[in-house]
């Protein structure tokens, strides 16, 4: 089963996600040219505008949503969305995606906790951490879009423990026929907004009984 399908995420909010990512997409490939533009400007406008038009639209579907330092986020009662970017749809990629920061290590180790023995089920995480991941470039705007949950591998690892791409669903009117750019940016060229966020106060190493 799907992750939208166990969690009731309908074609409709995943087609507001995919359209709200893509037009704030376009227009920070749009504004990249202007004078005075770098990468990071990039970066950070590609995140932050996709995640406010996004989120205009989500309150219809019973979701709210908050920032977290410099985080977006949304829920409902059962799950909670965290938008990140990737710099290609190979998001397994650690050249591609951030697994190292503070908030997927916090999203990893709430997501694995229901799993480890001895857990008082009274301190578990009431809610799944769903990642909502907007791929793309400076060449070709939005490129995929995915759902992911992330699960703990150690205290400082993190890996997919599902995923599944969501912008089929959407009519992807600007950049759907581009292919991905074969150049890649380091993480210094295009860095990640900075979260900021504290790590899970649970230590896994002491659950585990290490």
């Amino acid at each position: 089963m799907t992750i939208s399908k166990r969690l009731d995420i309908s074609p409709e909010l995943r087609a507001t996600i995919v359209q709200g990512g893509e037009t704030g997409h376009r227009i920070a490939v749009a504004n990249y040219g202007e004078p005075g533009s770098n990468s990071y400007l990039f970066g950070a406008e590609r995140y932050h505008r996709s995640c406010e038009i996004i989120k205009a639209g989500l309150h219809e579907f019973g979701l709210t949503d908050w920032m977290t330092g410099a985080g977006h986020r949304a829920g409902t009662s059962a799950y909670e969305l965290w938008f990140a970017t990737a710099k290609s749809s190979d998001i397994h990629n650690r050249s591609a995606f951030d697994f190292a920061s503070d908030a997927r290590l916090e999203a990893g180790a709430a997501n694995m906790a229901a799993y480890l023995p001895g857990m008082d089920p009274d301190t578990l995480p009431g809610k799944e951490i769903i990642h909502v991941i907007l791929c793309g470039n400076s060449d070709n705007g939005l490129t995929a879009v995915f759902l992911g949950k992330l699960v703990s591998v150690d205290s400082r690892r993190v890996q997919w423990g599902e995923v599944e791409q969501i912008d089929s669903v959407a009519d992807r009117r600007t950049y759907a026929s581009a292919p991905e750019s074969s150049s890649q940016v380091t993480y210094a060229d295009q860095p990640e907004p900075v979260l900021g966020l504290a790590a899970l106060e649970t230590s896994l190493d002491a659950t585990n009984g290490k």
